[in-house]
């Protein structure tokens, strides 16, 4: 990506995605050490804790960036070219990534793999990390009835739809499963992703006064305080790697990743940031997704590899060791994509 390329880009956009990836890249260091229950109340298991809880705005931020550039008041999408151009992007790499774990984590395609993977494929059962792919095609399909909805309402309509979201997609799931009752009310129309979607173009269109902004910071940093704490007082409570605060849709995730968002806007909106600075995060930003779609199988590789300086004496589950572990994922994956990235053809896959 050259000069001119970044003028025409949304700065902050692409330090969100940087960020987002990275927190994914922590999660998936992180969980195999949050979630050995024979850990719990160690020390590797609470650093790895603080690590997963402050991480796990990663997904809920790449849902906010589509929302923000996929939702405008100025654009009348035609269904038609809107499917060829942005669902098609997807479904190439999201097919052939699918295979890929398929086959490389147990199975054969053989006639019976094949009805297998058909089977995984529309049960949203392939792999471990894939879930959000079916999450963005959704929201994809539903991008322009979305997008005649917000060029309609007013930005008081849109708060309550936000609220809405919030309520069934975080706080209703909360309380059915700290008081274990099944709260009966239903709104099919609302949802915590979809929730997302919008408020990442709320937030991108909304001009927050100096005292509004520090509010949210704060609120963004109490709730990092209460998700580490909570997530630890529920996990000794029930024995388990217990992610009840981990909801994607839960007002403390909720607020965290506003808090990011607001943040980095304010940022490339108050600063004169280094072009320099700017062209490498776009470029990363650029390989993100493929880097989204091929981590996991590096986390795996270097788990199981014999390299002595990944090896868990020289990687301990500590925050030095952690933060070794992502940049080494991030560094590898990174590599991998950009090479793909420049093969004719095979870069549709990434």
């Amino acid at each position: 990506m050259g000069w001119r390329d970044i003028l025409e880009r949304k700065y902050y956009a692409d330090l969100l995605r940087v960020i987002a990836i990275i927190q994914v890249i922590s999660i998936h260091v992180s969980s195999g050490f949050f979630g050995n229950v024979d850990l719990i109340d160690t020390y590797p298991w609470r650093v790895a804790t603080i690590v997963d809880s402050i991480s796990r705005t990663g997904v809920p931020i790449f849902i906010m960036i589509s929302g923000m550039l996929l939702l405008d008041k100025n654009k009348n999408y035609d269904i038609k070219v809107f499917f060829k151009k942005r669902v098609s992007k997807i479904i190439i790499p999201f097919i052939f990534w699918g295979i890929f774990y398929f086959v490389k984590y147990g199975n054969k395609m053989n006639f019976e793999g094949i009805k297998k993977f058909i089977l995984a494929l529309v049960t949203n059962n392939i792999f471990y990390h894939l879930p959000f792919m079916y999450i963005i095609i959704g929201l994809y399909l539903i991008t322009p009835i979305l997008n005649v909805f917000v060029k309609n309402a007013t930005q008081k309509q849109l708060w309550y739809f936000e609220i809405l979201c919030w309520i069934v997609g975080g706080v209703i799931p909360f309380i059915n499963e700290v008081f274990k009752i099944n709260i009966g009310i239903q709104i099919p129309m609302v949802g915590n992703m979809v929730g997302l979607f919008v408020l990442g173009y709320l937030l991108d269109n909304i001009k927050f006064n100096k005292k509004t902004r520090y509010a949210i910071y704060l609120l963004g940093a109490i709730s990092i305080l209460l998700t580490i704490v909570g997530t630890y007082y529920f996990s000794i409570k029930t024995g388990t790697a217990n992610q009840i605060l981990y909801n994607n849709g839960g007002v403390n995730i909720i607020i965290i990743a506003s808090s990011i968002f607001i943040l980095c806007r304010q940022i490339y909106y108050k600063y004169k940031i280094n072009d320099k600075f700017n062209i490498i995060i776009a470029n990363i930003s650029k390989l993100s997704f493929g880097i989204y779609l091929i981590h996991v199988h590096i986390v795996l590789s270097l788990e199981q590899s014999k390299i002595p300086l990944l090896l868990p004496q020289y990687m301990p589950c500590t925050f030095y060791g952690l933060l070794m572990r992502v940049i080494t994922v991030f560094i590898i994956t990174y590599i991998i994509v950009y090479v793909i990235s420049k093969i004719k053809y095979l870069n549709k896959i990434v």
